[in-house]
């Protein structure tokens, strides 16, 4: 299934530990796994494979890997239903409380209006599941939608784009992007 990563759609390149035959796998290949998986075979994934994702379920806690954050390169979060929200407040965890740097992608039910909203929280790619050569172009509308928040959020990713279709990253951090009309009602 394709992905949705710095504003481009990119092959999904890691490999399911449980659905693949060990035999076709070598240390280069970045495989995933369930937090069962990674609790029970830690060490083992560590020494045998040089990249290495976690997928967590939306009821899955991130402190249980919290500890490890320095051995995982990818958390995979799962939305089973476009209206539950738990995986946004386990990215905003990840990044803000942990200060994971590697890839947070959503996957599941996950819908083109919640695209700004998973940015805003970390999530830097998304799994899509329909292959459309106007794909990228309808994702990419839905970062415009809006122009001011009055939620913090994380700054925005190196590779997404601004309101104005350009790179960005949010220098003033949790701020700025909102308006300064938003920001004046705050101090009152």
């Amino acid at each position: 299934m394709p992905i949705i990563k710095n504003g481009r759609i990119e092959e999904n390149v890691w490999v399911s530990l449980a659905e693949t035959d060990p035999g076709a796998l070598s240390r280069e290949t970045p495989v995933v796994v369930g937090l069962a998986e990674w609790i029970a075979g830690r060490e083992t994934l560590i020494a045998n494979f040089d990249r290495r994702a976690v997928r967590l379920e939306n009821a899955d806690a991130v402190e249980e890997i919290a500890d490890d954050l320095d051995f995982i390169d990818a958390v995979i979060l799962v939305f089973p239903k476009f209206n539950d929200g738990r995986a946004f407040s386990q990215a905003r965890l990840l990044r803000d409380r942990f200060g994971f740097k590697g890839e947070i992608r959503a996957t599941g039910h996950v819908i083109q209006d919640q695209f700004l909203f998973l940015q805003r929280c970390g999530v830097d790619a998304v799994e899509v599941e329909v292959e459309d050569g106007k794909l990228r172009e309808a994702w990419m509308r839905a970062l415009k939608r809006f122009k001011g928040f009055y939620q913090p959020a994380l700054a925005i990713s190196e590779g997404a784009l601004d309101d104005r279709g350009e790179r960005n990253v949010a220098p003033g951090g949790a701020y700025s992007r909102v308006e300064p009309a938003v920001l004046a009602s705050w101090a009152y």
